[in-house]
Order: C-alpha cells, then sequence, then structure tokens
C-alpha cells in the first residue's frame, strides 16, 4: 500500500509544475521583476478562486504571491490534524474532491478514551466526526495561526488536490505589514462561533481582540 502511494505521488507531481524542484532554482536566477511575473502567472487562477485574495490590492497580492508555495495531497492524506500545532495557512487550489473537516467525537465511552490516551497514537484512534466539507478557492488553518490555539478540527484530502500555503512566519509578516488583512480574518472567526461545539467556544473566549 505504501509502495502504491508513493506511485501515485510521483504520478500527481508529473502533472502539476508549479511543484517541480527546478522551478525554485529557475526562479532564483531571474530579477524580481520577472520572477513576480511568472508567479503571478502560476497563482493568477488562485488569485481569482479566493475571495481573500480578490479584495487585497496589487500590493498586498504580490506580497502573497511571493510568498506562497504549492503541496500535493493523495485520497485520505491528513493535511492538518485537531490538537497539533498550527505551523501553515492553506488555500485550496485544485482539488478533485472535498476536503472533510472532522473534530473528536466526544460521546465514546470513558474505557475508550482512557485506552487512547495509553496509545501514543490516540488522535488516530479517537473516533472523528465530520461537520463540514471545503472546496477549491476556500482556505484552512487561520484559527490556530491566529489564536495560538492548537489545532482545532482534523481536514484530509478526499481526492487528488494542490494546495498553496503559507507558513507561519509569513502569516506573522502579514499581519505586522498589512494589520488590516489580519483584523479581517479575525473578525470572519465570530462566524465560526457555535453553541454546540466546545472547540469553537474555547476558540472564541481567547480572542481577546474581538
Amino acid at each position: 500500500d505504501m509502495q502504491d502511494r508513493v506511485v501515485k505521488f510521483m504520478l500527481h507531481v508529473q502533472n502539476s509544475p508549479q511543484v517541480d524542484s527546478n522551478m525554485d532554482a529557475f526562479l532564483e536566477i531571474l530579477n524580481d521583476p520577472l520572477r513576480k511575473q511568472i508567479l503571478y502567472c502560476i497563482h493568477s487562477s488562485l488569485i481569482k478562486q479566493v475571495q481573500f485574495f480578490s479584495n487585497c490590492s496589487s500590493v498586498e497580492q504580490c506580497f502573497f504571491i511571493s510568498k506562497l508555495k504549492s503541496v500535493l495531497y493523495l485520497p485520505k492524506d491528513i493535511v492538518i490534524r485537531e490538537g497539533e500545532q498550527g505551523k501553515n495557512l492553506y488555500f485550496i487550489c485544485k482539488s478533485k474532491g472535498d476536503f472533510s473537516v472532522s473534530i473528536t467525537d466526544n460521546s465514546k465511552t470513558d474505557e475508550e478514551n482512557v485506552a487512547a490516551e495509553d496509545n501514543p497514537f490516540k488522535n488516530a484512534l479517537k473516533k472523528q466526526k465530520v461537520f463540514a466539507f471545503l472546496r477549491e478557492g476556500e482556505i484552512f488553518g487561520e484559527v490556530a495561526l491566529l489564536t495560538k490555539l492548537k489545532r482545532t478540527a482534523t481536514v484530509v484530502s478526499d481526492d487528488y488536490s494542490t494546495c498553496s500555503f503559507l507558513n507561519k512566519n509569513d502569516v506573522e509578516e502579514m499581519v505586522f505589514n498589512f494589520p488590516h488583512i489580519a483584523k479581517t480574518l479575525r473578525s470572519k472567526l465570530k462566524e465560526l462561533k457555535n453553541e454546540n461545539m466546545v472547540f469553537r467556544r474555547l476558540m472564541i473566549r481567547n480572542l481577546y481582540y474581538l
């Protein structure tokens, strides 16, 4: 099964020139204006897809374009896992299916939870309850980076997909240089509040700036 997944991943890479390792070397030898033009061509479809980018100025778009990195996922790949530290903010570029968003099902018995706690792979043992689906043009992973909390949900790629992402340092630079964009993202976190979800109530309580 592992060998089969490696072969599928390499085939996926061949069909995704934006993640070609030779591309980075090629971009390094270009001057800044030409590099920005090429990066814009690579990420132009994402800029048009994601409302977050369409509301940005050309200067702001150039900042994001210069920072975005691409990553590929196979069916059933776990992109982020509930309880882990947040490192990246993701944008869904292309996907043949959805990204399922799930949280731990707290309805399990005490015995089951104790068994999970004693196992180093406890998060994999806990039953996950899917409560949302993400599609092309949507973003995820912003909660952990903006609230300093651990990941509040698990996100799984349901099919072959390509994402672009900003790492933690990129997001911190965005907050410093474009605080109004960070404020817009934080304001959208209010929409996540749901009295039936404990992790969302915890998130809202930690947003002292809202």
